[in-house]
């Protein structure tokens, strides 16, 4: 950040010097008007000409002989800093168009507009302006609590772990979107003001969309753990129990969130000690009742899928804590 001294003019006013990068940048000269604009940080100063529009940004990426994965981030990348248009080339891109389009379906916005033999682009289409992060974390949220009911259901036997799998696909799309956007709102204060957000209300809501996207991934994790096993009833009833009470956690931390309940904040990190404490409980008694018992080998095989689950709850725990956190430090 660069400081300029503030001087006087007149009776009433009060004028600063403008850095002479900036406006040759812009092509200013005496008698330019400049956009003055009050935010809830300050102020933005922007060029006020009739041509000024955002400038689109395009990304090209050869694809020549790439592995998927790699390919795969480097759009997502790309995606995440704001390209509007993303341009895939490649000589033998036939080979994986349908793999491009679908990583480019699951990122919010972005259509395919056209696609030849060597190239394939994508356009992102949503107007910055119909954008809400408060909805976006609202619609993750609700996904996120949707599928806590699924791994609860699937506990019994009474859901399939690919229902699950997709809810948290489309908690991932969203996360990509918010993360987006929040991106370009910080590097640009005019969209932060847009969107009506400070610089502190986009941090908060950064950490709160990773946290969320985080939470939900843990949950498709130990439906898919919770498959490979069969738990004797009591260890299963034991699991469901302290599911079900990190994910009323979970739900209290974001109603702490939406009303801005400090002191339900600090309740929830005060009591996230105790779910630490019962998910080793929970693992500790599991090893030791199979290690007395005969059945070693399959014990085993039950020891490290209970560990992976407890694992993943211990994951969900800390970043409700973190979410608890974010909303302290706020």
């Amino acid at each position: 950040m660069e400081f300029r001294k503030l001087i006087a003019f007149g009776k009433g006013s009060f004028i600063i010097s403008l850095p002479k990068k900036w406006t040759e940048k812009h092509n200013l000269t005496k008698g330019h008007l400049i956009g003055v604009e009050e935010t809830s940080d300050g102020l933005i100063i922007s060029a006020k000409t009739s041509d000024t529009k955002a400038k689109k940004k395009s990304i090209t990426i050869p694809a020549e002989n790439k592995s998927i994965p790699l390919l795969t981030s480097e759009i997502i990348s790309a995606y995440l800093g704001n390209a509007d248009t993303i341009e895939v080339l490649s000589n033998d891109l036939q080979k994986n168009a349908l793999t491009i389009k679908n990583t480019l379906r699951n990122l919010a916005g972005m259509e395919v507009m056209e696609q030849t033999a060597t190239k394939l682009v994508a356009k992102y289409l949503i107007d910055k302006k119909e954008i809400s992060i408060p909805l976006i974390i609202r619609r993750m949220d609700n996904i996120t609590r949707a599928m806590a009911q699924d791994v609860l259901q699937f506990f019994d036997k009474k859901q399939d772990v690919e229902n699950i799998a997709q809810r948290d696909t489309d908690v991932n799309r969203l996360h990509f979107l918010a993360y987006r956007e929040i991106r370009a709102a910080i590097i640009d204060p005019r969209l932060a003001n847009s969107l009506q957000m400070s610089q502190l209300d986009l941090h908060t809501s950064k950490h709160i969309v990773q946290r969320i996207e985080r939470i939900a991934d843990c949950q498709k994790e130990i439906a898919r753990s919770v498959d490979q096993i069969n738990l004797q009833k009591k260890s299963l009833d034991r699991l469901k129990s302290l599911y079900g009470s990190i994910n009323g956690h979970y739900s209290n931390v974001m109603k702490s969130y939406y009303t801005k309940d400090i002191n339900l904040s600090y309740k929830i990190e005060l009591g996230i000690v105790d779910l630490f404490d019962k998910c080793d409980s929970l693992l500790d008694d599991h090893v030791h009742s199979n290690t007395s018992s005969n059945k070693i080998p399959k014990g085993r095989l039950h020891q490290v899928s209970l560990s992976h689950i407890v694992g993943f709850l211990k994951i969900m725990v800390t970043n409700i804590r973190y979410i608890a956190r974010s909303i302290l430090d706020g």
